[in-house]
């Protein structure tokens, strides 16, 4: 065999790196975030809806097995499948050519042909109220309407924070 089929031989390794080097740690061969986001669903589930008796944590078994397996295959076809889309949600889908007039103050939208319109806005927190009210909901069915209601207060707080949090920062900052 001459050199240079020695270096595209098939291997466990890639080059001079080892695979378990290149690629992503890994909880149960799941991605960490979403296999400890299920784990928290899944005990969520268990304590407030099934209750701790044994169908309630036969049941919680069963649906962390089933989420592990789907975990497993698509962390099979892309260990960082959902780290990707974590990514793409951050930035803007369309950039444009030249770079934007520095002497604009609001970068808010930077990427995007026009800011979006007071109708798309509302609709985009309208959805996410409705999404916060979900859990809420069950919160103020099993622990009372008064824990509900902190509850979607909280989810909401922390929705506005998260959207906010870069404006947030840049007043702080100017206020020093």
């Amino acid at each position: 065999m001459d050199p240079m089929e020695e270096d595209n031989a098939p291997g466990p390794e890639i080059g001079r790196f080892e695979m378990h080097l290149i690629t992503p740690p890994m909880l149960f061969g799941c991605e960490r975030m979403p296999f400890l986001v299920w784990l928290g669903v899944i005990a969520f589930l268990v304590v407030a809806v099934f209750g701790i008796t044994p169908w309630g944590l036969i049941g919680g078994a069963l649906m962390l097995a089933g989420g592990i397996l789907w975990l497993r295959d698509i962390a099979r076809d892309d260990p960082q499948w959902f780290a990707m889309r974590l990514e793409r949600m951050k930035y803007p889908t369309h950039m444009p050519d030249v770079l934007p007039d520095t002497r604009l103050k609001d970068w808010d939208f930077v990427g995007f042909d026009d800011p979006p319109a007071p109708e798309t806005v509302l609709k985009a927190w309208l959805g996410v109220s409705a999404a916060a009210l979900a859990p809420a909901a069950l919160v103020a069915l099993f622990f009372g309407v008064l824990v509900g209601g902190l509850t979607f207060a909280g989810l909401m707080l922390a929705a506005a924070l998260w959207v906010f949090q870069e404006k947030l920062i840049e007043r702080a900052r100017r206020m020093r």
